[in-house]
């Protein structure tokens, strides 16, 4: 692989990371120790996240110092955080501790801070959005797209992600309007991209956790359905 395919590869993954790396510090990856830091000023940010092409449950924890633009923080014996019992493992690159699962799974998380302070969040539910096994959309022109699942509710969002063949070349509109049922995708985002390509959906709902140091917290559940397979079709075709 090329350069400057790996270094656009890079640029997805990070994209679709996302919503953790929102708000990421300019500080760069790497995690401070949290042991030296007040365990009050400690801010949690937690994400559930089921993608159906791999049918895997990424559970990931982000801890950073004192509000969610604050410092990223490594988390050091004697802290840990756990989902479903299960440790997770600190990645420097992007910064959060992760564990996988396979299928879709809830459940809680519990992290414990150095001081034996416990905090325990529960993922109840994931929201839900389906999208059809097959597309067809004209190039060049907008296009309005209907997912399968309930309205966008209070404290959702849902994100459209448009890829070439080699999901080298991508395109993300983001749909956070109360009661929406559709997205429009504008004539730059279903431009070009080969004869075929691919169409992803995830759905977000985000909240706080009930249980967090003084400094907060929040929390992120995301599901990912299949990606649809798109053929580009002309300016007059379309489909759902």
């Amino acid at each position: 692989m090329t350069e400057p395919n790996v270094t656009k590869r890079v640029l997805l993954v990070l994209l679709l990371a996302l919503p953790l790396l929102t708000g990421a510090s300019g500080q760069g990856c790497g995690g401070e120790d949290s042991s030296v830091v007040k365990q009050d000023r400690i801010f949690t940010q937690y994400w559930l996240f089921y993608d159906a092409n791999t049918d895997i449950t990424y559970a990931r924890a982000t801890f950073r110092l004192g509000h969610a633009l604050g410092t990223l923080l490594e988390l050091t014996d004697p802290a840990k955080v756990t989902f479903n019992e299960k440790p997770l493992s600190y990645k420097s690159v992007p910064g959060w501790h992760e564990a996988e699962f396979p299928g879709r799974v809830t459940g809680a998380f519990v992290y414990s801070n150095v001081d034996g302070q416990r905090f325990t969040v529960q993922v109840a539910a994931l929201p839900e959005a389906t999208v059809q096994e097959a597309l067809t959309i004209p190039a060049g022109k907008a296009y309005s797209f209907t997912w399968k699942g309930p309205p966008i509710a209070k404290d959702e969002r849902l994100e459209v992600i448009v890829t070439g063949e080699n999901k080298l070349d991508f395109s993300i509109v983001e749909q956070r309007g109360v009661g929406a049922t559709d997205v429009v995708l504008g004539a730059d985002k279903t431009r070009r991209f080969n004869a075929q390509g691919w169409l992803g959906v995830r759905r977000t709902q985000e909240s706080t956790p009930k249980e967090a140091p003084d400094a907060g917290g929040m929390v992120w559940a995301t599901s990912q359905p299949k990606d649809a397979r798109v053929t580009w079709g002309s300016s007059g075709d379309g489909g759902m």
